[in-house]
């Protein structure tokens, strides 16, 4: 898809799903951060498949325009990671600066779960393998692929107890099966023939089914189990649920997302990318440290400050990055972003 050609409920779930992201990387281990962490990046996943798209140029032209869009701001959006990671400490001498920064940029080249930049190793590689998986022109067989996929990274981790692999090549099979839907919802058009079509209380109520289907299979999931889904720490609990509960929850966040437009939501939508890869590594530490200069205690003493934390982070969060966003839109360093200059 262009970029003068968007899809306003897709820029609307992105921004949704960013929010999410936010939120359980504020709460990681909460019910809310297992809630959240159910569909968030497997959203992601699905819209990435939607809007896939292997052209009829051939191979080497798809892999030059991946390494634009995907390589290119891993490079560039990535540095900035690395820097930040290496010199939060300030009472490293010069030394002790160059020895953790060595180890921060060898990490980021191998990218073994890097900081968020992990989300776009994993992506790259889904689509590269995605272009040769559409070759494969019967949609059974393409599932049946997915499927032996899925099967083969869940021996690796449940019986092989398999580590996370360089560039996280291991990610990209339990992934599939989100890429590989999306593709096939937009081939045969079941959002926009089938599921938009429906008048808006059906598709509330479709909503509201989805939404608590979502908890229930995860709650389920998290007390049989102890944990739902977690790709980050290769955790994916009973594997059938943890697939119900997450296409349900992606479901319900592409209902919402086209039931209700948001402008700021959708802004964050749309320009995803840099509140995504800088949220985690840059903007929440340097509040950390604004907050703990002004003397704004990190402890959650009850539902009120939680709900406020919360607020502050992601809302201070999206306005440091905004006018950063619009810097890199704006010029020549669009590029770093993975667009075409101006």
């Amino acid at each position: 898809m262009s970029e003068r050609s968007r899809l306003t409920w897709a820029d609307m779930a992105k921004g949704y799903g960013i929010f999410a992201v936010m939120t359980g990387h504020l709460i990681e281990g909460d019910w809310l951060g297992s809630f959240v962490y159910s569909f968030s990046l497997p959203l992601f996943f699905f819209l990435s498949g939607y809007l896939f798209n292997p052209g009829d140029k051939g191979f080497f032209v798809f892999l030059g325009k991946k390494i634009r869009t995907i390589i290119v701001p891993y490079i560039c959006l990535g540095i900035p990671i690395t820097l930040i990671s290496a010199f939060q400490n300030p009472h490293y001498s010069l030394k002790q600066y160059w020895f953790y920064y060595k180890k921060e940029f060898v990490q980021f080249v191998v990218q073994n779960r890097y900081a968020t930049l992990w989300y776009l190793a994993v992506l790259f590689g889904l689509n590269i393998l995605m272009y040769f998986l559409v070759k494969v022109k019967n949609d059974a067989l393409k599932a049946l692929i997915c499927l032996a996929c899925l099967v083969l990274s869940m021996l690796y981790y449940y019986r092989w107890r398999g580590e996370g692999l360089p560039w996280n090549v291991d990610t990209v099979l339990p992934a599939l099966p989100f890429f590989l839907l999306g593709y096939i919802v937009r081939k045969h058009d079941v959002l926009e023939c089938r599921i938009f079509s429906l008048s808006k209380g059906k598709k509330i109520a479709l909503f509201i089914g989805c939404l608590i289907l979502n908890i229930v299979t995860n709650v389920i999931n998290v007390v049989l189990f102890g944990t739902g889904l977690e790709m980050y720490w290769n955790q994916y609990g009973i594997v059938p649920l943890t697939y119900i509960s997450a296409f349900f929850g992606i479901f319900f966040v592409i209902l919402l997302s086209e039931l209700f437009t948001v402008g700021f939501i959708r802004y964050i939508g749309e320009n995803s990318l840099l509140f995504f890869l800088w949220h985690q590594a840059i903007a929440y530490p340097l509040l950390g440290w604004i907050f703990s200069m002004v003397g704004i205690p990190e402890v959650r003493t009850n539902a009120i400050w939680y709900v406020t934390n919360l607020i502050l982070y992601m809302g201070l969060t999206c306005l440091m990055i905004w006018p950063l966003n619009e810097l890199f839109n704006r010029t020549p360093l669009r590029i770093a972003l993975g667009k075409r200059k101006g």
